[in-house]
């Protein structure tokens, strides 16, 4: 979560783990840091619009209503001219759009500072027959690329049969676990 702060120069943060570990209300946790503390431009990509609206439904829309201080910032889309709709979502400072990795419109509207794509092994090959999904939101922040420090946050699920940014993971999460033999046979890792 700390490599997720403006303040750390990380601009890419893997997360390749087993299902059903968190890493979907890590990044819900990350929308509420952003409209809380560091309000910009936010693009959430989920593997389908239908998803997506899922998501806003069953979890953006509980978070924001369960917190007084998101609640304060995020007005009930049932407000004349809240800016909060199921799929985009306006607070000071920025806007929360959601969308699916299936829909190139969605990938391309809007440039974001801040980029979580989440569940991206079950991504389609290309949105609409325009290209990676991956690609096309990563694009998006171009624009906040000299002034500010975009973020990209990508989640996985360990079953994944390739993960487009697993060279990042390797490179700004380097892990390596050495396994010596103990006296006696058994095997202890360093």
């Amino acid at each position: 979560m700390d490599a997720l702060s403006p303040r750390d120069p990380a601009q890419r943060i893997s997360f390749m783990k087993a299902a059903q570990v968190g890493a979907t209300e890590a990044g819900n946790n990350w929308i509420g840091f952003v409209i809380l503390h560091a309000p910009g431009p936010m693009l959430v990509v989920l593997p389908t619009v239908e998803m997506a609206k899922r998501t806003s439904r069953g979890r953006l829309d509980p978070l924001i209503a369960d917190s007084p201080a998101l609640r304060e910032r995020v007005k009930p889309a049932r407000s004349r001219d809240a800016g909060n709709s199921m799929l985009s979502k306006e607070f000071p400072g920025g806007i929360l759009v959601l969308t699916g990795a299936n829909s190139a419109t969605g990938l391309r509207s809007m440039p974001a500072r801040y980029i979580f794509l989440d569940e991206v092994d079950a991504y389609p090959a290309s949105a609409d027959e325009e290209g990676d999904p991956v690609t096309l939101a990563e694009a998006r922040t171009t624009t906040f690329s000299h002034c500010w420090n975009p973020k990209c946050s990508y989640t996985t699920s360990a079953a994944a049969k390739s993960f487009p940014v697993t060279a990042d993971l390797e490179r700004f999460a380097p892990v390596t676990v050495e396994i010596t033999k103990e006296p006696g046979g058994t095997e202890e890792a360093d």
